[in-house]
């Protein structure tokens, strides 16, 4: 198994918020890409790579490779971060060419980027401003979705959130059918739209029988807009085949200051109980 981090947006709504705080208390994290930004001890995506190797330690999962892909403004960050990392996983970063918000490529084309030209593999795509809650067990996901994949070969695999009315416009929403297949799919939709309190953050298993369906959408949609909000693929693909959610009791969105000093608090009680706020 692959796994990709994508880590190449600009943050602009966190540099924003950061940039206007008046306490000055966040005046230190101006700059730093999201999934560098500290969260207790470490930063968010080193976090992803201590759950990581615990999962290879614990359980039958290989993982070939951990991909972080970036932008040409921020590589020199994640250069240092992973000069400093101390893992036995392959830890490698690819670049989307990309030096400014405007020429972006999207996110779901970074998607691809991180695949690279190895199609052959199942690949476990993270969203680099994301973090589960100690609750959520990521040995567990990849277990269950073995499982069904045992069953229904080429299935893809995703986790549905609780999100409170007043936030499903700032989100991806799921339904889901008493299978908890995903049976519709709504971006950032007002909740008259649906009835659904699901939502679905940027953390899909997607198996190598199934991956060919990433560069289909990308040769059929051009826009920014299309390529960037990666929902828009779950959604291609449970038109296409089955998706399965897996719930989570909660996610941890670092996209605004707000969110950020939420994810703090909530993991100073210790994710896996090594978790501190002092950077925070």
């Amino acid at each position: 198994m692959r796994v990709v981090i994508l880590g190449a947006g600009y943050g602009t709504r966190f540099q924003r918020d950061a940039d206007a705080d008046a306490s000055g208390q966040y005046s230190h994290l101006s700059g730093i890409p999201k999934p560098l930004l500290p969260i207790g001890d470490a930063p968010l995506v080193t976090h992803w790579i201590r759950d990581l190797e615990d999962v290879t330690r614990h359980e039958p999962v290989e993982i070939e490779e951990v991909v972080v892909v970036v932008n040409v403004l921020n590589k020199p960050q994640f250069e240092q971060w992973q000069a400093g990392l101390t893992t036995p996983l392959k830890v490698t970063l690819t670049c989307d060419g990309a030096s400014s918000n405007d020429t972006r490529p999207g996110a779901i084309a970074c998607m691809a980027i991180g695949v690279g030209n190895n199609w052959s593999r199942d690949v476990l795509f993270i969203g680099g401003d994301t973090l589960f809650p100690r609750e959520f067990s990521l040995a567990g996901f990849l277990r269950a979705a073995q499982q069904q994949l045992g069953v229904h070969p080429g299935s893809c695999h995703v986790t549905a959130v609780p999100c409170p009315e007043e936030r499903v416009s700032r989100h991806g929403i799921v339904e889901l059918d008493d299978q908890r297949c995903v049976v519709g799919f709504k971006e950032k939709p007002q909740p008259s739209e649906t009835t659904s309190r699901l939502q679905c953050p940027c953390f899909y298993l997607i198996p190598a029988a199934t991956l060919g369906r990433l560069e289909a959408y990308l040769a059929s949609h051009a826009s920014l807009a299309e390529r960037d909000a990666t929902g828009l693929l779950v959604a291609e693909l449970a038109r296409q085949g089955r998706v399965v959610a897996h719930p989570s009791p909660g996610r941890y969105d670092v996209g605004s200051l707000e969110t950020y000093r939420s994810c703090c608090q909530a993991m100073a009680a210790g994710r896996g109980g090594a978790v501190r706020t002092a950077n925070c």
